[in-house]
């Protein structure tokens, strides 16, 4: 029987190296894959994540194309809404000139009746006035020019508190619906009177006041100043004693 003889320690070192420097080549690369495959999943889950908002950009872009499209065909009616508008506010602007024209027709005409129907007011207040002037007759009554007067600094030149403020010709106070002034070589003071007024309307006073401007065929008629009528006209008068 052959004696085996001892292999040398160096190469049993050798060999054992070469089987660490294999095993450690093994589990590096297995690990080199493991973190490949890691990276492979992360991949593949940024490419799944990318796919889905890829889809949504497109979604959203079809849906900005029908929103343009959309937008477009608007724009495109207000346009013509606009058009008509335009065309519309042309026919409003010749209506408005025409009805212009037409209002200062009827206003150069409203000014040509008021002055005509002035001409004969003052023509009928020549001829109101030219009868009181007259004291021209009518059976027992007789035409007066009236106007109307108060108690106060514009009609008497009195004010309250002046001697003698509110107190006619006669020494009676003035007393609305009683009171009016005359002419006493007319109508005596203290005399009663009817008044027929233009609406028809007959009212009984009495001569209590006189006044610089009451001369001939007038009569100044007291009204309290809230109730003042201004201007005057023709009335009938009836001297009752």
């Amino acid at each position: 029987m052959k004696k085996l003889k001892a292999k040398p320690v160096t190469s049993l070192l050798l060999a054992s190296t070469i089987a660490f420097t294999g095993s450690f080549q093994l589990y590096s690369m297995s690990k080199e894959i493991d973190a490949l495959k890691k990276q492979h999943r992360d991949l593949q889950k940024s490419h799944h994540s990318f796919s889905i908002k890829y889809k949504k950009l497109q979604k959203d872009y079809k849906q900005s194309q029908k929103d343009i499209y959309r937008l477009e065909q608007n724009n495109q009616e207000l346009q013509e809404q606009n058009k008509r508008l335009q065309e519309e506010n042309k026919k409003l602007q010749y209506q408005n000139n025409e009805l212009q024209k037409q209002l200062q027709i009827q206003q150069n005409h409203i000014r040509k009746l008021k002055r005509d129907l002035q001409a004969k007011k003052n023509t009928h207040a020549r001829k109101n006035f030219s009868l009181a002037s007259r004291g021209q007759k009518e059976g027992e009554w007789t035409y007066f020019w009236a106007t109307y007067y108060d108690a106060n600094e514009q009609s008497t030149g009195k004010n309250p508190g002046d001697p003698g403020y509110g107190i006619t010709k006669s020494g009676k106070p003035v007393q609305a619906g009683v009171t009016i002034a005359v002419d006493p070589s007319i109508i005596p003071l203290g005399a009663w009177v009817l008044i027929q007024y233009p609406d028809g309307r007959i009212e009984k006073r009495q001569a209590q006041d006189t006044g610089s401007a009451i001369k001939g065929h007038k009569i100044d008629i007291y009204i309290p100043k809230a109730s003042i009528t201004s201007g005057s006209h023709l009335v009938k008068v009836k001297i009752l004693d």
